[in-house]
């Protein structure tokens, strides 16, 4: 199959997939949050809190960008930014009480979607998925950077 035919392939399919997986999310909440948003505060979960710069690796964005989406979240109440008792220039961010609790209703919604999902498919089907993705990610990880961002910006030959 030709680049061109798989690129459009995964392009809708991936498409699909995330925009009803956000739909699902969305369900029940009255806060406007984006993809983006729920990443971060995944991370921050995963982390038990954690810097802009850390934040900004993870997901691959800029520090600006992470104060964009920080200052929302705080004003939804949903992150806080706390100071080192240290160092006062370290700044954690850190989920607060809600949230947590938004956290608890997307793993609700995600598992609850996923399950749907999966269900069409034998355990030898999920198996092969989760191979050929776990194939996919570790030659990506074989790259280095400045290869993967050639790629992106058309530069590589």
């Amino acid at each position: 199959m030709e680049i061109a035919g798989i690129l459009e392939r995964h392009d809708k399919l991936t498409f699909e997939i995330t925009r009803r997986l956000a739909a699902s999310i969305r369900e029940g909440m009255s806060l406007p949050i984006t993809q983006s948003h729920i990443r971060l505060m995944l991370f921050i979960r995963s982390k038990g809190g954690s810097t802009a710069s850390d934040i900004a690796a993870y997901l691959g964005i800029t520090l600006s960008a992470i104060t964009s989406l920080v200052n929302k979240l705080t004003a939804l109440n949903l992150v806080t930014r706390v100071r080192s008792d240290l160092d006062r220039r370290t700044v954690t961010i850190d989920l607060t009480e809600s949230g947590r609790e938004m956290l608890k209703h997307i793993d609700k919604k995600r598992k609850e979607f996923f399950n749907m999902c999966f269900s069409c498919l034998t355990d030898e089907e999920i198996d092969t998925y989760f191979n050929i993705l776990g194939k996919i990610t570790a030659e990506l990880a074989s790259f280095k950077q400045s290869k993967v961002l050639d790629i992106l910006d058309g530069s590589a030959s």
